[in-house]
């Protein structure tokens, strides 16, 4: 048997900086899945969270280091 897959709890994202607040620049696509820093800057480097969550029992979070080299 199948379900619909809208029956399904939804999956929310959301994201932090470790530490910082998030770049003044970040914007977010894809239901928020995606994170983007548009003219990347020096001081956008660091780490930056991606929770996910489904309603209020079901939680994960991954880590995505930036880091900026510049000449």
């Amino acid at each position: 048997m199948r379900f619909p897959l809208f029956s399904r709890m939804p999956i929310t994202y959301t994201w932090s900086r470790h530490g910082l607040p998030m770049s003044p620049r970040a914007s977010f696509s894809d239901h928020n899945r995606v994170m983007m820093i548009d003219d990347v800057q020096i001081e956008d480097g660091g780490t930056y969270i991606c929770h996910a969550s489904r309603y209020t029992t079901a939680r994960t979070q991954k880590n995505v280091t930036l880091v900026i080299e510049c000449k």
